[in-house]
């Protein structure tokens, strides 16, 4: 049957709801578990050139290099990863308030610096030396400054041009995983009333402000569905 491959189980669930409201069934997914198991399985389509196959994966880091031309044909999100297409426009962080924001704002740039110095080691290609998976809890102290002991191989403050670059197009370039961890930091606090969970943000994202990528990829999805008699 014709399959739509995804890279993990946290993005099923995203896919989920899109088949569902398009009227698909959830067995079109096929899941990687990982991006480079995707690309692995795209790289010997011809095997099974007479199955429809949509692969849909996140940029990572091609967000910063541009996808390879070999990769074309993939469906790849606009952000760093389909987190990034839900949290596109920023309107979830409507959610704070004026307090919440203005923490959220520090927690924000200080978590900029550290993505930073990361991204100018990926730029440099030190492998093994960057790592943009950092946990905004493990790297941001209580009042919201960075902890530069606790950054991944020691912290180099990166340069303003960096700093200013990240900070244009954060919704965009930095890890989706982190920005929602950033924003449950301030919206899921002990005394909070409500308490919001990052897949409560995710669905509210996805079906209270949902943005043009995401509109982009759902309809990539439905004329696939379409092109096959899914639909």
């Amino acid at each position: 049957m014709p399959s739509i491959v995804v890279e993990g189980d946290e993005d099923k669930m995203v896919y989920r709801w899109i088949l569902e409201d398009l009227g698909m069934s959830s067995a079109f997914l096929q899941v990687c578990n990982g991006r480079d198991n995707l690309l692995k399985v795209f790289d010997r389509k011809k095997e099974f050139g007479h199955i429809p196959v949509l692969f849909i994966a996140d940029k990572d880091t091609y967000v910063f290099t541009g996808v390879p031309e070999k990769y074309q044909e993939i469906v790849f999100t606009n952000g760093y990863s389909i987190e990034n297409d839900l949290y596109y426009g920023r309107q979830i962080e409507n959610l704070l308030s004026k307090k919440e924001d203005t923490s959220f704002r520090k927690a924000l740039k200080n978590y900029i610096r550290y993505y930073g110095c990361m991204y100018e080691r990926f730029s440099n290609k030190l492998e093994g030396e960057y790592s943009f998976r950092q946990h905004p809890n493990e790297i941001l102290d209580d009042n919201q400054e960075l902890n530069e002991g606790n950054v991944y191989h020691g912290f180099q403050e990166p340069t303003d041009k960096t700093k200013q670059y990240l900070s244009r197009e954060y919704d965009v370039l930095l890890r989706g995983h982190s920005l929602f961890d950033l924003l449950v930091r301030f919206l899921s606090y002990s005394k909070r009333k409500p308490k919001h969970s990052k897949l409560s943000l995710c669905e509210n994202c996805y079906r209270l402000c949902t943005s043009e990528p995401m509109k982009n990829i759902t309809d990539k999805i439905k004329k696939f569905g379409q092109t096959n008699n899914s639909i």
